[in-house]
């Protein structure tokens, strides 16, 4: 399955995208996806930034290319963009340097981006998107306008009354009603599972909310580029999307790390996305391998 679509993948950015014409020119074979794909140039962002315009598929019209390059743009929102290759959606950051950066999807990679992560969280749990309390993303901004709106003690009286399986949010948001429980020295009965999204809860943290919230706390560890990478339940054992991701870790000399208990850095490729894809992508965190007790690795 894998190598299918990594063979897809890179026809695809092969016949569409400029910066992969060339590096891919002699690859026909299915057989050769992975060991080509292997083969190719680790990038960071700030290698990306430089010479993004040849990241982008080339079909893309220029007034539509040139809108997107505009950054003047408020970067806790997506912009809609109508193109000859479907409808686009960019993400904007401003970046953890200030430095912008921006990811384009179309509405059809976006969808398969949101399957492929449920289909993640369902490995585990039998979770349903009409249950879930999102805090974030721009689909949600009137609840989340509403809900803000409010004090502190009474959002919580309202998601508490309102009793979500399981809320989507981000830990600065959730230490606060965290922080607001333990001041008022009460606990809160109004969730099954926490899912944290946009940083690393510890093992230790995980306690503590867990306790607090009388729920689990769940890791969803992904980027704004490529959505979801891998999720964790239970532990710090973090497992990968295979249906979304294919997954490597490197040294300091980008040589492919394979065993276990060995750190090094991520290197993530999109499986979906085509428009503005993401290959071999070094998104700057650092991991290592482990084996569950059922021989899985994660």
């Amino acid at each position: 399955m894998i190598e299918k679509k990594l063979y897809e993948l890179l026809m695809r950015v092969k016949e569409n995208i400029n910066y992969y014409s060339d590096i891919l020119e002699g690859m026909n074979k299915f057989s050769d996806s992975k060991q080509v794909l292997e083969g190719m140039p680790i990038l960071t962002k700030d290698e990306l930034r430089m010479n993004i315009v040849d990241h982008i598929d080339r079909n893309i019209e220029m007034n539509v290319l040139k809108a997107i390059l505009d950054y003047d743009k408020d970067f806790r929102s997506e912009y809609k963009y109508e193109s000859c290759i479907g409808k686009l959606q960019v993400e904007y950051t401003s970046g953890t340097t200030g430095i912008p950066f921006f990811s384009i999807k179309t509405d059809e990679e976006r969808i398969k981006l949101g399957i492929a992560l449920w289909q993640q969280r369902n490995r585990f749990l039998n979770l349903k998107p009409i249950d879930m309390c999102c805090f974030m993303h721009s689909g949600n901004k009137k609840h989340m306008e509403f809900l803000n709106n409010l004090s502190i003690k009474e959002q919580l009286y309202y998601l508490e009354k309102k009793r979500f399986e399981s809320w989507h949010i981000y830990p600065g948001k959730l230490d606060e009603y965290y922080e607001f429980l333990l001041r008022e020295n009460r606990p809160f009965n109004g969730v099954q599972y926490i899912e944290c999204n946009g940083a690393y809860v510890s093992q230790v943290e995980r306690k503590n909310y867990e306790k607090v919230f009388n729920c689990r706390l769940l890791n969803n560890y992904g980027s704004r580029e490529v959505w979801n990478i891998a999720y964790s339940t239970v532990n710090d054992l973090f497992y990968i999307n295979e249906k979304s991701i294919y997954f490597e870790l490197v040294d300091d000399y980008n040589n492919i790390i394979t065993n276990c208990n060995e750190i090094g850095y991520i290197v993530v490729t999109s499986l979906t996305l085509y428009t503005m894809p993401f290959i071999r992508y070094k998104i700057g965190d650092r991991g290592y391998y482990i084996d569950d007790e059922l021989g899985n690795r994660g």
